[in-house]
């Protein structure tokens, strides 16, 4: 049995969570590690082959306060919390994640990061990034960096043509579509009384807009997708996927716009995948400013549109001639809420996939498959 630590972002994000999720679901005789907070017990409760040490315990926060302080008191930037020690001690660690190489302003932070690679890819360690893209960075200095790192690595797989290209002279690199795509269908619930739209948010001004008239701007065009809504009977779901992102926030500042009303809804994302992949498959269509909520929604054959706050999506689109219409963050003061909204209830199940993005999403895991003897996995999960 092959024992792997998995590095993530375990901030309750729905597309984090979906990652993991397959991840889990695909070696069930793999056994896997990670350190979360304790709600990922409840989360991912149905594997028997993943162990989570309890980040918010009170045990792991006095060690961890320990390490910390250590690293201050003697000017060290690594390690500089309890989950670097136990990384450490693992010989097999997964990084699965979306923009995982993001070149940071803070010097110290780039110090510690290029610190914590050079230690993970130390010795006979295998390292497999999973599902990454590259950027944004500033300086050749920094893509020289992680490509040294990549050229020691087990296996880098990235998920969109870009980011490949940069890298793609590096024996250890390779290209496989999003791993979302791999998620299981679900069906439709039989005689759905209530039609609505499904719309995932982010919160500009948190990370994603530097002016605030986006933002602002934003706001206003979700709350009037409501409108155009009504005007065909429809209601709308409003999802936020990370909490910890501030996409509730979004929520209630949609909400103070619109006021009271019966055909608008307000979910936050709290662990429960499958609830969330339903919302998605019965509603009319999806407009989504949350990169896995297109993924799934093209899964899930839902007319969809894309809000894109950066160019990861807008890169998956191109790369597998998704038809999808999309628009910038930055423009959304163009977007025309009345055509949306009529385009979507008069294309239903146009989008269809085809079965090359499911083979090609089935690449990122071609090398895990061969270490844990997984080489019978259809090109399409049912």
């Amino acid at each position: 049995m092959n024992k792997y630590y998995v590095v993530a972002y375990k901030e309750v994000n729905f597309g984090d969570d979906l990652l993991m999720d397959t991840l889990f679901c695909r070696y069930p005789e793999a056994e896997f590690v990670m350190t979360a907070p304790g709600c990922y017990r409840k989360i991912f409760n149905q594997y028997g082959n993943l162990k989570i040490i309890c980040r918010d315990s009170f045990i792991y926060k006095i060690f961890n306060k320990l390490v910390s302080s250590y690293s201050v008191i003697m000017h060290r930037d690594y390690p500089k919390c309890l989950e670097d020690i136990i990384i450490n001690s693992f010989k097999r660690i997964i990084y699965i994640g979306g923009s995982i190489f993001i070149e940071k302003e803070d010097a110290h932070q780039v110090s510690y990061e290029r610190k914590w690679w050079k230690k993970a890819i130390d010795g006979d360690k295998k390292v497999y990034i999973l599902d990454a893209n590259f950027g944004p960075f500033r300086s050749a200095s920094y893509t020289n960096a992680m490509q040294s790192v990549f050229k020691k690595c087990q296996d880098v797989c990235f998920r969109d043509q870009y980011s490949f290209h940069m890298f793609s002279h590096i024996k250890t690199v390779r290209y496989g579509n999003d791993i979302a795509f791999l998620t299981k269908t679900c069906k439709r619930t039989k005689n759905v009384s209530d039609k609505y739209v499904f719309v995932s948010v982010v919160y500009p001004a948190n990370n994603f807009a530097a002016d605030l008239n986006v933002h602002n701007e934003y706001i206003r065009k979700m709350a009037e997708m409501h409108k155009s809504a009504q005007k065909y009977g429809l209601g709308i779901k409003y999802v936020a996927f990370c909490k910890f992102e501030n996409d509730d926030k979004t929520l209630d500042e949609i909400k103070n716009v619109i006021g009271d009303s019966d055909t608008a809804e307000y979910i936050v994302y709290d662990g429960n995948i499958e609830e969330i992949k339903q919302m998605v498959t019965d509603s009319v269509g999806v407009i989504s400013a949350r990169f896995h909520g297109m993924v799934l929604s093209s899964v899930q054959n839902r007319p969809t549109f894309y809000i894109a706050y950066s160019t990861k999506g807008i890169n998956v689109i191109q790369d597998n001639h998704l038809d999808i219409n999309y628009i910038r963050l930055k423009d959304i003061k163009d977007i025309d809420s009345d055509r949306i909204i009529a385009s979507m209830v008069h294309d239903q199940g146009k989008l269809l996939l085809k079965e090359e993005i499911y083979k090609s999403a089935n690449e990122q895991f071609i090398i895990l498959d061969k270490e844990n003897r997984n080489t019978n996995h259809i090109s399409k999960i049912i």
